[in-house]
């Protein structure tokens, strides 16, 4: 895999220890993503389940949750699970109480689900791990296109075509110096009738600035395209942890910065997302915020 960026490493857990978790991990995401493969060939017969406010689930969101969550509990059984099929009515604010100790895994068995129902591979298996309200590991498969991103803290993000075995090489900037005017941005949309008006303002404002706004209905991989600088920014508001956590690692361990949409710092529980390399990010937080 290609290193991103690369820090110190200083984790409250033996780099040997972190090493086997990655591992396990990466195999329950793997074969998850199996699993999504298959169900993609067979989509009319998938069983759907409409969860009030937060969209469609379907049989294949179940099942590519139950493998992750069958796999890494066989061989760290004291790991607690947060999860968009299992949680989806979860209380946070009592969550968040217990969240802040041990060993949290936030995952997003399908993010996507309707670009996989309607045979759109822009769709991912997201898994996060969190130790002591700390997100440490970062993992994002899209098994259509073989994209795999992995950030462990203070160790860079890396990226490969795992599909194919195929690294991709090219230039990781730590910065964008780029004009609003030359940027490509990325949001999700799908809650434009909750935002505030102020901020739809400052959509309007961002769209007519840039050379244009994508919604492709990942937020997870729409953060993973600004991680490798494929767009210049996403922001995004009434997030749920398991659409962030682990592509914000990703970012931050690829140079971008990651905060909520008001500039607050970010922590794997926010509800919202602002990403984007500096200085760019201060453009834009500027024109969201004023």
């Amino acid at each position: 895999m290609d290193i991103l960026k690369a820090k110190t490493v200083k984790i409250k857990i033996s780099a040997s220890e972190l090493k086997k978790i990655e591992k396990v991990a990466l195999k329950a995401v793997m074969l998850a993503g199996d699993s999504l493969l298959s169900n993609a060939q067979k989509i009319s017969s998938l069983t759907l389940t409409f969860k009030e406010g937060q969209g469609v689930a379907s049989s294949a969101d179940l099942q590519s949750e139950k493998i992750i969550f069958d796999y890494i509990g066989k061989y760290f059984p004291h790991h607690q699970f947060l999860s968009e099929e299992a949680n989806s009515n979860v209380d946070f604010t009592a969550y968040s109480r217990i969240f802040k100790k041990g060993f949290h895994w936030i995952i997003d068995p399908l993010d996507g689900t309707n670009n996989f129902l309607n045979g759109f591979e822009h769709y991912c298996i997201s898994a996060a791990l969190c130790l002591d309200g700390i997100t440490i590991l970062g993992i994002v498969y899209a098994p259509a296109s073989g994209e795999l991103y992995v950030a462990i803290k203070d160790q860079g993000t890396r990226y490969k075509k795992s599909l194919h075995e195929k690294k991709i090489t090219r230039s990781w900037p730590n910065k964008n110096h780029k004009k609003i005017e030359e940027c490509l941005f990325v949001a999700d949309l799908s809650s434009f009738r909750k935002t505030p008006d102020q901020f739809r303002e400052k959509f309007h404002k961002l769209h007519y600035l840039s050379r244009g706004v994508r919604r492709l209905g990942s937020a997870t991989l729409d953060m993973c395209l600004v991680s490798r600088g494929i767009m210049d920014c996403f922001w995004q508001f009434y997030l749920f942890p398991w659409d962030q956590a682990a592509a914000t690692l990703i970012c931050q361990e690829a140079g971008v910065k990651v905060t909520d949409v008001f500039g607050q710092k970010i922590s794997p529980m926010s509800t919202s997302v602002l990403a984007a390399r500096e200085p760019l990010y201060r453009k834009v937080s500027d024109i969201l915020k004023n």
